[in-house]
C-alpha cells in the first residue's frame, strides 16, 4: 500500500474554485484587451474621416 494522501471533496472543491477564478480573470483580461482594440480602431477611423474632410474642404 502507498501512503499517498487521499483527495477529499474539499480539495476537489478548492481546485475547482481556483480554476474558475483563473478562467474569470482570463476572460476579463481578454474582454479588456478587445475593447481597447475597438477604441483604438474607432479613434483611427475618426482621425481618417477628419483628415479626408479637411483635404476635400481645402480643395474647394
Amino acid at each position: 500500500m502507498t501512503d499517498e494522501p487521499r483527495l477529499t471533496l474539499d480539495d476537489l472543491r478548492h481546485r475547482a474554485e481556483n480554476v474558475r477564478d483563473l478562467a474569470r480573470a482570463e476572460v476579463t483580461h481578454v474582454v479588456k484587451e478587445e475593447s481597447t482594440k475597438a477604441i483604438a480602431v474607432g479613434a483611427i477611423a475618426v482621425l481618417v474621416a477628419i483628415s479626408v474632410a479637411y483635404y476635400l474642404g481645402s480643395r474647394r
